[in-house]
């Protein structure tokens, strides 16, 4: 039988390996004593789902940190239960002492596990839509628009802003998975009526998009008014990757992403003057650029 310093030792060495290990990924993968060739005060726009890939990252993190504490948690107590039987010997009453412990820390690190691997996945599919909306509306700078991505709000913010002479768009997507289906059992038609959207065949409705993208362009219209000192609409639009929207509102866009190109240069009401579209591209421009290099 092992003595009961080494089975500790054996116990607590995969503790210490692994995190060394965890230790060593999260320093290569964050900053290092060497300085950036890059100047403080130089940066960079946000770029699509810029806020949701470092909240995708945190995520991780603490996948990470469970993972080590899962492999730690039982092995520290294996460790403490075999110095336990080498100074007062082995009972049943002993090992409950240890095993009861142990199967509740287990089960919880398993809970938050599951949950946080829940939400990496909703997020990493929000990022994913926000991304592919954003490289198709990258294209409206070949057309003379501004564009922006992930306008920063206090504990929230905008998607995408679109700015160019027929209008400034305020743009918020979401990204929702489909039932597994084919023909005409096939899950990908969604309708609006203003107050909610319908996903035809689940019959579910939510409420909560269209109110986001209103609030969202009010804060906008209030924030060009604050620091452009300019009065101008701020159209809503709500986009759906992959889905076949059709929408019947009056005060929001609601759309697939490909025809979000199509709706902006097609508007013909409220055209801006090219110095007033330039004066609030600069102030969206100054509040997007804080990424450090």
């Amino acid at each position: 039988m092992l003595s009961a310093p080494l089975f500790v030792l054996i116990c607590i060495c995969p503790l210490l390996l692994s995190a060394v290990g965890l230790f060593l990924l999260r320093r290569f993968r964050g900053e290092h004593r060497r300085r950036k060739p890059f100047r403080k005060e130089e940066k960079g726009l946000r770029w699509p789902g810029y806020s949701l890939q470092k909240e995708v990252e945190e995520v991780g993190d603490k996948i990470d940190a469970l993972l080590l504490m899962l492999v730690a948690g039982p092995l520290m107590l294996l460790g403490g239960y075999a110095v336990a039987v080498q100074a007062h010997g082995d009972s049943m009453s002993l090992r409950m002492i240890f095993l009861i412990p142990a199967l509740i820390f287990c089960g919880w690190i398993v809970v938050r596990l599951y949950t946080h691997a829940g939400l990496s996945q909703r997020k990493r599919l929000g990022l994913l839509g926000e991304q592919m909306v954003g490289e198709l509306l990258n294209n409206l700078m070949r057309d003379g628009y501004y564009v922006f991505h992930d306008f920063p709000r206090t504990g929230w913010n905008i998607d995408h802003i679109v700015i160019g002479e027929t209008g400034i768009f305020c743009i918020e997507t979401k990204a929702r998975r489909k039932q597994i289906g084919s023909g005409d059992d096939a899950d990908y038609e969604m309708t609006c009526d203003g107050a909610s959207i319908h996903f035809v065949k689940r019959n579910h409705r939510e409420a909560k998009p269209i109110h986001q993208a209103r609030r969202s362009a009010r804060e906008l219209e209030r924030f060009i008014e604050e620091r452009a000192r300019l009065t101008v609409p701020v159209t809503p639009v709500l986009t759906f990757p992959g889905w076949l929207v059709k929408s019947t509102a009056a005060d929001i866009d609601v759309v697939n992403p490909k025809q979000i190109r199509g709706m902006v240069l097609g508007r013909v009401r409220g055209r801006l003057p090219k110095d007033v579209v330039e004066r609030i591209a600069a102030v969206i421009d100054r509040e997007c650029r804080d990424v450090e290099w």
